[in-house]
């Protein structure tokens, strides 16, 4: 409870947030002191509000108990199931810090609700969700794979040969994602089963899908093989001028650092497609490694300063 006399004990007061939710009565006390508020996301509540905070992640659906008129804020994910919009109309805000994943015939609701400050991923109402950063599609899933539309919010990946295509399409399964990575061999049976929307990627048979960065070794190469689609950085030591010469398809979405006198070897590679080339001497060492540790987790919030409920 914000009062009068309590702000009147001092000259200047500085609040530095996150959130700040307050009232019409609070504004008008903060207005007539000395106040400074920095707040990222700011939000006017009716009066002794109920705000629940939770850090991680919830779901909201029709089984979720809550009560009328509350605040919630969420400093993680939050799911929410195509049966919540009764859930959802009972809050009177809901502040999201990180990741919000909506069915499609919610998304108006989830606007009108819902203060996000990340990212939001609309999914098929009617889809199984799959977390992860890739979905692997071989024999293993199809062991589990039903009638179902699966949903990923980043990309399917099909490069095992030995997944029975006929098998998993006779299943009535199909999948939604941004993209999807098929090896040749399988792209003619599993591209129906993904939208027009799904930017389809075709590799050549025996390719491997590195999820992180890579560096290219002598022991890399023996893991991987000479057939590379990288979903990141890779790094190509000076050391590593023979290998180069044995790569016979690398893709990567990210930067590719190599010494100047690798560029004509690493051009000749016969299927070669990759972002920016940085040569490894254009930055110190150090300060190459200093801004990889400075990147992001994009599945991580950090939150700063302290939250203020007025």
């Amino acid at each position: 409870m914000c009062r009068r006399y309590f702000l009147d004990r001092y000259e200047q007061i500085k609040l530095d947030c996150m959130i700040a939710l307050t009232s019409p009565r609070v504004q008008a006390l903060l207005s007539q002191h000395n106040i400074s508020l920095d707040s990222m996301l700011c939000k006017n509540v009716p009066e002794e509000v109920s705000v629940g905070v939770v850090n991680g992640k919830v779901t909201l659906s029709s089984a979720s108990q809550t009560a009328a008129g509350q605040v919630l804020v969420v400093n993680g994910k939050l799911m929410i199931t195509p049966d919540a919009a009764e859930v959802l109309q009972k809050y009177a805000c809901i502040l999201v810090n990180g990741m919000i994943y909506c069915p499609q015939c919610l998304s108006a609701v989830v606007s009108a609700r819902c203060i996000l400050n990340g990212k939001l991923a609309v999914y098929p109402d009617d889809a199984v969700l799959l977390p992860g950063s890739s979905i692997k599609l071989d024999n293993t899933f199809l062991l589990r794979a039903q009638s179902r539309l699966y949903w990923n919010e980043h990309r399917f990946l099909a490069v095992d040969p030995r997944l029975d295509t006929a098998a998993l399409a006779a299943k009535g399964c199909s999948f939604s994602a941004p993209k999807a990575i098929l090896c040749a061999s399988l792209a003619p049976v599993l591209a129906p089963l993904f939208p027009d929307s799904t930017e389809l990627i075709i590799v050549p048979d025996g390719t491997a899908v590195v999820e992180d960065d890579l560096e290219l070794t002598a022991s890399s190469l023996r893991r991987y093989g000479t057939r590379l689609y990288v979903l990141g950085d890779a790094v190509i030591p000076a050391e590593s001028a023979d290998l180069l010469a044995q790569i016979e398809f690398l893709h990567v979405t990210g930067e590719v650092e190599l010494p100047d006198a690798l560029e004509a070897a690493f051009f000749a590679i016969p299927e070669l497609e990759c972002g920016k080339v940085v040569h490894e001497d254009a930055l110190p060492k150090q300060t190459r490694a200093k801004a990889k540790d400075e990147e992001p987790d994009p599945d991580t919030v950090t939150l700063s300063g302290i939250q203020l409920t007025l």
